[in-house]
């Protein structure tokens, strides 16, 4: 009896023993891990600065005393379809212009030829509202859209340098073999505006040109202060070799000469990343000419005054393929007649944010 009475007492404690739950996992078997979240914050249309601090970021769960509502920066407007294919300029001041310091080197490289360059004087911080560029130049494809929607005249101008540019009435496609992606060429201030509106956008004015060209820094180049012949399409690329001065200018121009009738020097848009503005823009600095709203003017409280000033012409933005490190200069301007139309003569869209 004795030795019934003590199996039942130790069948007892075994069955309690099982019965017990566990609060931690048996030893030698890991938990399972319940991994952070990833949260990846965006920003369409938003600045280079802005862009770079919207990196991956892993957040880790936080201790209770540390949980708390998590605060992110408001995003920049989210572009719609309207938008596609453009960037987002923020509003704000920039400086327009050069120096007269700079504007004088720039002359002494130049060996006193080119005094027009009075004209981006004097620097002054100018404030625009915020707004959207098209990050590429309008391609001969998306100009073909429009004269088949409209039917607007196409690209052509009956001169022998215009042969390798030229559109032709009843082919298909009517701008030369393999060149949908290169920016169109051939067009006027006029072709352009009508371009715009039939796309429902607007030619960038001269002071939103530049902002989305240099930033707000200042700088040069879309890309930074120093020159690099590989950041764009220009006459150094061509040339391989230096266009600074004035007699390296006529030298190049005597070897353009030569290869103009056997070569295209448009490239295709947004080839050269490393090119590239602070918000995204592509090709701010040489392949074509930019036409852009305003008519050509001084700047206020300029000095330079000339008989071209006035309603006369329109202005022009980003230097070309035939141009050098002097011409591509972010705050350099130039001006053509609003009928005159060249090869290496283009244009970009903008458009209003709000």
């Amino acid at each position: 009896m004795k030795k019934c009475f003590l199996l039942l007492t130790l069948g007892l404690l075994i069955v309690a023993s099982c019965s017990t739950e566990r609060d931690e996992p048996p030893e030698g078997v890991a938990a399972k891990q319940i991994p952070a979240p990833r949260i990846k914050a965006e920003q369409v249309g938003a600045s280079n600065k802005e862009l770079s601090e919207h990196e991956e970021v892993v957040h880790e769960k936080p201790t209770p005393s540390e949980e708390k509502e998590v605060a992110f920066p408001a995003p920049a407007p989210v572009a719609d379809n309207r938008h596609k294919d453009m960037v987002y300029i923020p509003a704000g001041e920039f400086l327009m212009g050069s120096t007269r310091e700079e504007v004088d080197n720039v002359i002494a490289a130049y060996e006193g030829q080119r005094p027009w360059f009075g004209n981006e004087t004097p620097q002054r911080k100018v404030r625009v509202k915020a707004f959207y560029m098209d990050r590429c130049e309008v391609t001969n494809s998306d100009y073909k859209k429009f004269v088949d929607a409209t039917g607007h005249r196409v690209p052509f101008v009956n001169e022998p340098w215009a042969n390798k540019y030229n559109w032709r009435d009843g082919t298909y496609p009517p701008y030369p073999p393999d060149m949908c992606r290169y920016p169109v060429v051939l067009v006027s201030y006029e072709d352009a505006l009508a371009y715009a509106e039939w796309a429902g956008k607007r030619l960038p004015t001269e002071a939103e040109w530049e902002k989305a060209a240099r930033g707000t820094d200042g700088r040069f180049y879309p890309w930074g202060n120093e020159w690099g012949s590989s950041d764009c399409n220009s006459a150094e690329r061509i040339f391989a070799r230096p266009v600074i001065t004035f007699r390296q200018t006529q030298i190049w121009e005597q070897h353009f000469k030569i290869k103009a009738p056997f070569m295209i020097f448009t490239e295709p848009v947004g080839k050269y990343e490393s090119g590239k503005s602070q918000y995204g823009c592509y090709d701010m600095a040489g392949n074509v000419w930019e036409w852009v709203s305003d008519w050509y003017e001084p700047y206020p409280g300029s000095s330079c005054k000339t008989d071209e000033h006035g309603q006369k012409y329109r202005v022009l933005r980003g230097g070309s393929w035939f141009n050098g490190r002097t011409i591509l200069r972010c705050p350099n301007r130039n001006r053509a007649f609003p009928t005159y139309r060249s090869s290496n003569f283009g244009f970009r869209c903008a458009r209003d944010a709000g």
